[in-house]
């Protein structure tokens, strides 16, 4: 399983396009997002204490459109923690997601 921001991050510090890296994983599920830090404009470094950003976000996205079935993505966050409000509505993002594209097979590990 690939984790979105790790893409997202590898593209932008790599200089290459991180929907080409979603659309050459054909079939891979992916299963984590999380916040990054820029640390200068042309690094961002992988923290798990930010905010997700759009731009992953979208990725997350674009990543459920070409999948053949919605992976559980987990929201991780190890410290810097907001109010449980906005961690919730991240949470929450990721299911209206899920749920957008809910035609497809959802994965679930729930017992």
């Amino acid at each position: 399983m690939k984790r979105v921001n790790y893409i997202h991050i590898a593209g932008h510090d790599e200089e290459h396009s991180a929907a080409q890296v979603v659309e050459d994983l054909e079939g891979e599920s992916f299963n984590k997002i999380k916040g990054a830090y820029r640390h200068l404009p042309e690094l961002l470094i992988d923290t798990h204490g930010e905010p997700v950003k759009g731009t992953v976000w979208d990725l997350l996205e674009y990543a459920y459109q070409r999948l053949p079935v919605i992976p559980p993505t987990l929201l991780e966050r190890d410290f810097n923690f907001p109010p449980f409000a906005e961690l919730y509505a991240e949470v929450e993002h990721i299911a209206q997601l899920q749920q957008k594209y809910a035609q497809k097979e959802v994965i679930s590990y729930a017992a």
